[in-house]
């Protein structure tokens, strides 16, 4: 079986949805890397039924998630900066074109806000 790494973005407006959303994430063995925000190895099999769990929970909820899977490349060249635990050997990269794209990925999620 082919795993794929995936983090897990998600905002939910309503606490009790939200709680739901997170325990169905830390029930598909994904690890909560921030508070909105989970990652780990899923198989394509389990990231569809992952869907489908977390559009079961939220019916008509207000919710933004976003499911990102990463190729081996894409794993390979994150850029990370974490002061609080170590992730990978070489997280001080110095490359801002990195950096410049998370920006403008971010820019791009608000452009579709409600």
């Amino acid at each position: 079986m082919n795993n794929f790494f995936i983090y897990v973005f998600f905002d939910v407006y309503n606490k009790k949805t939200r709680t739901k959303v997170a325990e169905k994430c830390k029930d598909y063995g994904l690890s909560k890397v921030q508070y909105y925000l989970f990652s780990g190895y899923l198989t394509k099999k389990r990231i569809e039924n992952l869907k489908k769990d977390i559009t079961t929970i939220i019916g008509n909820t207000k919710i933004m998630l976003l499911i990102f899977p990463l190729c081996d490349n894409c794993i390979n060249n994150l850029y990370v900066i974490n002061t609080k635990r170590k992730i990978r050997k070489d997280t001080a990269k110095e490359k801002s074109t990195k950096v410049e794209f998370g920006m403008k990925l971010n820019r791009k999620f608000l452009e579709f806000e409600d």
